[in-house]
């Protein structure tokens, strides 16, 4: 019984690939681009001819004669928090899963072609659970490469020893956050399959929400705007929390050192460690949430009149 589960979930995946492998393609190639521009390239730009990377946030300090001065350093946290793994990434696999569901499902059943599936020997879980598989695999092999780069190029970073870890949980979390909008975006597509255009309007004002809730606490970060300050609680990322968060009042002098009479002062914000607990629950929290919506979306999806 199992292994005739998995020869039709398999025959579902691989005729699904063979359909929308230039998609995949396409969202790949883009992301990765863009990853390697926001995280690559902006640590590539030295202080003072000095290059230095950090993951998180610090200032170098020249303190010979002719040129006394100081100033930040380009954080591979800040281009995580803000780009990747943020409101940006948020926006970016949003129009991915959108466009996936849109092919995966609604096109599928306004055109008929879901009929050829229901009319099969699969059972309508099986379908269900097949088309769930291939989206949330599209949206892993998307998100692995910049992950990738997140790590590979935080490895090389000063503090890597202490926020390499940070950088690997920030990316699980929301990978998992991913998943777990996809399945909303998935059940509300589904229920909403004869009317697609409330479904697009929905959800767009979900990914509008998400971005916009996380703007207004990326500023509130930035610039400590009070009537900001609780905007993270209406934040859906804040679900997510980050272990890349530094204090730019509170800072330790960790590296002097001398370059042809220069001297340069390397000085680097404390860390913000997260709450412990919420920590290590909300992956569990996510998986839950992700398998009770799917669950059931199977549910509503082997109920649903297709007018076969």
């Amino acid at each position: 019984m199992k292994k005739s589960f998995n020869v039709k979930r398999a025959k579902v995946l691989s005729t699904h690939f063979k359909i929308y492998w230039k998609l995949l393609l396409f969202f790949l190639i883009f992301w990765t681009i863009l990853s390697l521009i926001l995280v690559v390239v902006p640590i590539s730009i030295g202080k003072f001819g000095q290059q230095i990377a950090l993951i998180g946030t610090g200032i170098l300090e020249d303190a010979s004669e002719s040129s006394h001065g100081s100033g930040p350093l380009m954080s591979i946290s800040n281009f995580l928090r803000n780009g990747l793994f943020g409101g940006p990434g948020v926006v970016f696999f949003s129009i991915f899963l959108l466009t996936l569901i849109s092919i995966v499902f609604n096109k599928e059943i306004h055109r008929g072609q879901v009929s050829s599936w229901l009319t099969s020997q699969a059972s309508r879980n099986q379908i269900f659970m097949s088309k769930i598989g291939f989206i949330f695999i599209l949206i892993t092999i998307v998100f692995i490469p910049s992950f990738l780069i997140a790590i590979i190029t935080s490895s090389t970073a000063y503090d890597a020893e202490q926020h390499l870890g940070g950088v690997v949980m920030d990316g699980f979390l929301f990978l998992l956050f991913i998943y777990f909008i996809g399945i909303v975006f998935i059940c509300i597509n589904l229920w909403l399959s004869e009317k697609s255009f409330l479904a697009i309007i929905i959800t767009s004002i979900i990914v509008f929400y998400i971005f916009v809730t996380w703007l207004m606490t990326m500023i509130y970060d930035l610039s400590g705007f009070e009537f900001l300050k609780n905007a993270k609680y209406f934040s859906p990322l804040s679900l997510t929390p980050s272990s890349l968060a530094f204090d730019a009042n509170h800072k330790t002098i960790v590296k002097v050192w001398t370059v042809d009479s220069r001297t340069f002062t390397l000085i680097l914000s404390n860390h913000l460690a997260p709450n412990k607990g919420f920590l290590i629950t909300s992956p569990f929290m996510f998986i839950g949430l992700t398998s009770a919506i799917i669950f059931g979306g199977s549910w509503m999806f082997k109920r649903k009149d297709f007018r076969i």
